[in-house]
């Protein structure tokens, strides 16, 4: 005896999901990242510029004539979270 055959459907195949920016994100901080670095700073009640200094710094950047939050790029975003995520939420 032969078992019956279903008909299923395939899914439809999804892109992979990323957290690094592609050829179609820009290069700019995102909404994630926006609301990650706006937790550290409300967390401590730091300024922005100083927290970006300090983590421009420690991270052998130049630390003048600093981006705003809104200028930020994807790769600075995440240093200065890393940064500010090991300073204040040891």
């Amino acid at each position: 005896m032969v078992p019956p055959t279903t008909n299923v459907a395939s899914a439809p195949s999804l892109p992979p999901v990323t957290a690094t920016p592609t050829s179609s994100m820009p290069n700019k901080i995102n909404d994630v990242q926006t609301a990650a670095l706006d937790g550290i700073l409300e967390l401590k009640g730091i300024p922005f510029e100083e927290l970006a200094k300090e983590a421009f710094e420690y991270n052998n950047e130049e630390a003048v004539n600093l981006p705003t939050k809104e200028e930020l790029s994807y790769q600075q975003a995440v240093m200065i979270i890393k940064y500010g995520n090991e300073k204040f939420r040891k």
